[in-house]
């Protein structure tokens, strides 16, 4: 041994002594200078199988760059840091021999613990240079030796997972040399700075798999594209996390299965797969890949049995259990909120009067010890301790934002995998618990947004929920919660499904007059109300609010709010009359009872506006929608989910006063504020930009509205389904589109099927059905099919005389799209009767200033010039062409100017 080391002028010690080195970890370097003897390096090798990772050698060997050698110049010190098996110590032992000819000495040291890495100091006292100069076999020895070398030398403290202050002690005292740390300790940015550290996350997809197909012994011109697609699908399910690769490539080379089998055998198999003793990866730690994660846990667990420092013990018991619950949340955008808001809901909460109230809840099967209460408040000192013993293996990381934390996908499953079933049963029901009483009912903005962040979570608990607990398990006081945060986001299908439960559940334990299951019944029917089940939503109202009257007499707030529910539904039914006259009377009641700035008051304002609306009343929804906007602009902040619709409606009703500008200035600051609160998918977004696609089709901007219309319709088929209501809207507004742009086959294509899908789901004579069916008129109109045109026309002009009225402004909209199909036909008496009760109807209704009127009276006196121009032909004069013939360009004019 003293023959091999005695012309060695760079030597590295690995697992703390030099007789423990192998003999494949001795490389002869050749020297960079001729006369000089061989470099001799001593080190563990990188895995043979080492793939990519060129972005992170990089970044290293830029930090670490050779010194110009004038002075002396500061230490230099670097942090690669990460979860166990994201390759630290292999990107580590490559960069080490990339640069081995830049440093005359390379110590590796085992920073495992104190131990370790006083072993490895005391082993490299044995090296030649270190013997010659008498350095003691002590740390201190060594470690004021290497201080002491003139030459350029590389120190790195290899899986350092313990604390800064650990590592720091043994750090040379002078301010020369290198250092590289590898941990999974992110703390460790105390010792190397933010800057001076990088993360590892995954190797990206093409490393991964080069790595993959590489382990899996598969030769190149064995790889054919099937292969190479199975081999994406593998790291892409394990998130390119270099040791599961290497053991997913270990276990395809053994022959227990092929490339393409090992996915559907990891679904199955995954715990037993990932920790197959047979399967151990490059890692030096001889470990799989939850065998690694596992080795963090055993410390935690220790902490625990130990007790010797209390305060340890105690925030090693915090972390498991906050670990162990997070594990039945989705891995990211963990909130802290969760845990405080539950806790504080809880603290509030009357358990005796929860108790009497006769329903299944799970406030009162909850353990009170594991919410983190001291003193009858929420120890925020203790959590955040658990939270930092966690951090400090990575086994979580903090987010970006305060509060906020993510758990690797795969450690994630098997945080889940590595629990015994109890354990699960106990962590999923906690988890559960502290998701349903994080939500609050308010108007608070602040928890709007929260509810949001929330409901990723709720789902991935529930299905976690239902899989462990068989049969089904129902928590009154959970699903009620969880179906106000489904119904707030949009989600109506889940809503549905909870808020059916609840209601059920009420009606057979305490009855159906009972306030609880009457606020149930109202929770469900405004869901169907929202999914476009108006016929399930008033039957259901109707009761609510007889047996609100019945129960809280007529001027009680729930009752009010029955009454206004129902009437919305009338409204949206079109059912006009019996809207208004409810909605006048819950407004009346709402300003005596509640005053003129109550939410509710506002509420019943709001939808008596629209009311107004629909029924071209465009003066007195104005009035109202502006009176609304501007006190929830106060109240509420000009952000606010309800701000925002007040603004969306009053825009609507400027759109229906052809007040483009000011719609559309609204409409746009509705939208950017909606997108940016509530995402791109939402359903009161998704409502904003349909809006904004309209005004932009009133003013011609045909490309803009496209743009819109493509992507809301896209998003509502995702969200709502082929079916819903919303969605044959949307679907119609772009076949509109495409008709103004001469796209009638496309126009055509998409409105017959809304046509037929809406007489299906909505009647014959509803004002959604009746609009499909006069857009496809007109675009039958553009084609030249009069017949079809007429037929469709006159049956829609008839059911919204009756349904809307003689002056409604949809009804002179279609008969002003008959008149022009009578034109074209040469039925001209019957053309001229229409256009004059638009003209008259419009201008007694809408004003003489209102856009519709304006055109409604040039396409009179257009029509009746171009009528006389004819008629008063001589008779001697030929007339080689008919009057639908004489007239093209007036009727290309109208149909622009209309249509």
């Amino acid at each position: 041994m003293a023959n091999i080391f005695q012309d060695a002028s760079q030597v590295s010690i690995v697992n703390s002594s030099l007789t423990a080195v192998a003999r494949d970890q001795v490389i002869i370097n050749p020297s960079p200078l001729q006369n000089d003897p061989p470099r001799m390096v001593l080190r563990p090798r990188s895995s043979a199988l080492f793939t990519g990772q060129q972005v992170y050698l990089d970044m290293l060997k830029d930090y670490f760059c050779i010194r110009d050698g004038k002075g002396i110049v500061p230490q230099r010190s670097f942090l690669i840091y990460g979860l166990g098996g994201m390759g630290k110590t292999q990107i580590a032992l490559k960069f080490a021999e990339d640069i081995s000819s830049q440093y005359e000495y390379v110590f590796w040291v085992d920073a495992t613990n104190e131990d370790t890495i006083s072993a490895s100091l005391k082993g490299i006292s044995s090296i030649p240079d270190a013997k010659k100069a008498d350095v003691d076999a002590t740390p201190e020895a060594v470690l004021y030796w290497i201080a002491s070398l003139s030459k350029e030398w590389l120190l790195i403290f290899d899986n350092a997972d313990g604390e800064p202050n650990t590592i720091e002690k043994y750090l040379p005292s002078n301010n020369t040399g290198d250092i590289l740390i590898t941990s999974r300790n992110p703390n460790m940015r105390s010792l190397t700075s933010n800057k001076n550290s990088i993360e590892l996350d995954g190797m990206n997809m093409e490393d991964a798999i080069a790595l993959l197909l590489k382990r899996s012994n598969l030769e190149e011109e064995e790889i054919s594209e099937s292969i190479q697609e199975a081999a994406e699908r593998i790291v892409a399910v394990l998130f390119c996390l270099p040791l599961a690769v290497d053991q997913a490539g270990a276990f395809i080379t053994s022959g227990l299965c092929s490339i393409y089998e090992f996915l559907e055998l990891y679904s199955e198999k995954r715990k037993e797969l990932m920790d197959h003793p047979s399967f151990r990866g490059a890692s030096k730690y001889e470990q799989t890949v939850y065998g690694t994660w596992e080795l963090s846990y055993k410390k935690i667990e220790s902490k625990v049995i130990d007790q010797v420092k209390p305060m340890d013990a105690q925030a090693a018991q915090t972390a498991i259990l906050i670990h162990q619950v997070m594990a039945f949340f989705h891995h990211e955008n963990i909130m802290e909120d969760i845990f405080i808001r539950a806790t504080e809901k809880y603290i509030a909460t009357d358990l005796e009067e929860m108790a009497s109230k006769g329903l299944s809840l799970a406030v009162l099967l909850l353990d009170e010890k594991q919410l983190h209460i001291t003193d009858g408040k929420w120890d925020r000192l203790t959590f955040r301790s658990g939270i930092q013993t966690l951090v400090s293996f990575s086994l979580i990381k903090k987010g970006s934002l305060n509060a906020i934390y993510y758990i690797h996908p795969m450690v994630h499953a098997w945080c889940k995998d590595r629990m015994s079933k109890y354990e699960r049963e106990k962590a999923s029901f906690l988890a559960m618990f502290l998701l349903g009483y994080s939500v609050i009912e308010s108007d608070d903005i602040s928890d709007y947004i929260f509810h949001l962040a929330l409901v990723t979570h709720i789902k991935m608990n529930q299905l976690y929920f239902s899989d462990i607990f068989k049969p089904h398990i129902y928590y009154d006081d959970i699903y009620s919660c969880f179906g106000y945060v489904f119904y707030q986001n949009g989600s109506w299908t889940e809503a549905e499904k909870l808020h059916v439960e609840v209601m059920e559940k009420r009606q057979q334990l305490l009855g159906i007059a009972h306030p609880d299951t009457l606020k149930s019944m109202g929770d469900l029917a405004s869901t169907y109300w929202n999914q476009g089940k108006w016929t399930e939503a008033e039957k259901l109202q109707v009761e609510v609010m007889k047996k609100s009257q019945q129960l809280l007499g007529l001027a009680h707030p729930d009752t009010l709010k029955s009454m206004g529910n129902l009437a919305l539904t009338y409204s949206y039914e079109g059912k006009w009359t019996m809207a208004e006259k409810l909605q006048v009377e819950v407004m009346e009641k709402s300003q005596q009872l509640l005053g003129p700035a109550h939410p509710h008051t506002l509420i019943s304002m709001g939808n008596l506006a629209l009311t107004y609306s629909y029924q071209g009343r465009q003066t007195e929804a104005e009035k109202f929608g502006v009176e609304v906007m501007k006190k929830r602009q106060q109240l509420l902040g000009p952000a606010h989910p309800d701000t925002l619709a007040s603004m969306g409606n009053l825009a609507e009703t400027y759109r229906n006063q052809g007040k483009w500008m000011e719609a559309e200035k609204l409409q746009i600051e509705v939208m950017e504020k909606s997108q940016q609160l509530l995402g791109s998918a939402h359903p009161d977004t998704l409502r904003t930009m349909g809006n904004l696609a309209g005004t932009y089709r009133n003013q011609g901007k045909w490309t803009e509205a496209e743009k819109l219309e493509v992507e809301v319709m896209e998003k509502r088929q995702q969200l709502l389904g082929l079916a819903h209501p919303h969605t044959l809207i949307s679907m119609g507004n772009l076949a509109e589109t495409y008709r103004n742009q001469g796209k009638w086959t496309e126009a055509e294509k998409l409105q017959v099927e809304v046509m037929e899908k809406s007489q299906q789901l909505l009647s014959l004579a509803h004002p959604d059905t009746l609009r499909s069916m006069g857009h496809l008129a007109v675009t039958y109109q553009n084609q030249g099919k009069w017949i079809e045109a007429e037929k469709l026309q006159v049956e829609v002009l008839e059911k919204s005389q009756q349904l809307l009225g003689p002056a409604h402004p949809d009804t002179l909209k279609i008969m002003r799209n008959l008149a022009l199909t009578y034109q074209n036909q040469g039925k001209l008496t019957q053309a001229e009767v229409l256009l004059v009760q638009v003209a008259r109807k419009s201008r007694a209704f809408l004003g003489s200033g209102h856009p519709h009127t304006q055109l409604s009276l040039k396409a009179l006196n257009d029509f009746q010039r171009s009528k006389i121009a004819y008629t008063s032909m001589s008779d001697s004069e030929p007339r080689n062409m008919s009057i639908s013939d004489y007239m093209p360009m007036f009727i290309e004019a109208f149909r622009k100017k209309f249509f």
